[in-house]
């Protein structure tokens, strides 16, 4: 599953789907548990960035180019998704990973 970041930490004039994916991430983390006992597996990828390539990500870097962060490229998502699928060690990935502070 794909979550947005504000998932994982609130963010102003996110209040809409912020509290809607954190509702799902919350739910992904109860699901894996339950599902660990038959060897399946539910992660997600929360994205802390637009996305390169795709309409929103155009539109954000158009209307708001000083508060726009870096653009992920697709083929690096492709990637994570791919880390978590196949190790299964972690129930969540962030990318790209933000500052502290």
């Amino acid at each position: 599953m794909t979550t947005g970041h504000t998932a994982v930490a609130p963010r102003p004039y996110m209040s809409g789907v912020g509290p809607l994916v954190s509702a799902a991430r919350n739910w992904l983390y109860s699901l894996n548990g339950e599902l660990a006992g038959i060897g399946a597996y539910a992660g997600t990828l929360s994205i802390a960035a637009f996305i390169a390539r795709s309409e929103m990500g155009e539109l954000a870097t158009s209307a708001m180019p000083d508060q726009v962060g870096p653009l992920v490229d697709p083929d690096d998502r492709a990637e994570h998704y791919w880390g978590l699928y196949t190790k299964r060690d972690r129930i969540e990935q962030i990318h790209p990973q933000p500052d502290a502070g």
